[in-house]
């Protein structure tokens, strides 16, 4: 059975993390936003995952907790990155940037694998800063693998 839990995180300077109760990772240290982070939208830390926003702002997010790989539907979706995250506290939390976190999510302990979906980018307006962007996170235990990009965005897709 899977779980779902719906957050509206504060993604100040363009972005909002899942972090682990006990990360010890800094979303502020160099190796945090490499090159890698900006080309996959996804930068990691021990603990961390975060999330690249075209909103500064709130922005609606579904976490979904699976017991099994899910099924991979790209259609509706502009970007689509795969990266795992040590949840070795059992406690997963929605955090805003620079926010507090949200609500907490008790999980069984262990590695996560995390597909993040992100849509209606581009839709963003860069003097208000707003746009209809939003985001579905689905987690399943599973070992550790690369961060993998399964569907990139490109900015010439830009919605009228």
């Amino acid at each position: 059975m899977n779980e779902s839990y719906k957050f509206t995180p504060d993604a100040g300077y363009r972005q909002f993390y899942l972090t682990d109760a006990k990360a010890e990772g800094n979303t502020g240290a160099d190796n945090f936003w490499n090159e890698e982070a900006f080309n996959t939208r996804i930068p990691l830390n021990p603990g961390i995952l975060g999330v690249s926003t075209d909103t500064n702002g709130r922005v609606p997010v579904e976490v979904v907790i699976s017991e099994d790989k899910p099924d991979l539907e790209l259609d509706h979706w502009d970007h689509v990155v795969e990266a795992n995250i040590d949840l070795s506290s059992g406690q997963l939390g929605v955090v805003g940037c620079p926010d507090e976190p949200e609500g907490g999510i008790k999980v069984t302990p262990g590695i996560y694998r995390a597909r993040v979906h992100f849509g209606a980018l581009g839709t963003a307006d860069n003097e208000a800063e707003e746009g209809d962007d939003h985001y579905l996170i689905i987690l399943w235990r599973a070992p550790h693998a690369e961060r993998t990009v399964l569907k990139k965005w490109n900015p010439d897709q830009k919605k009228a």
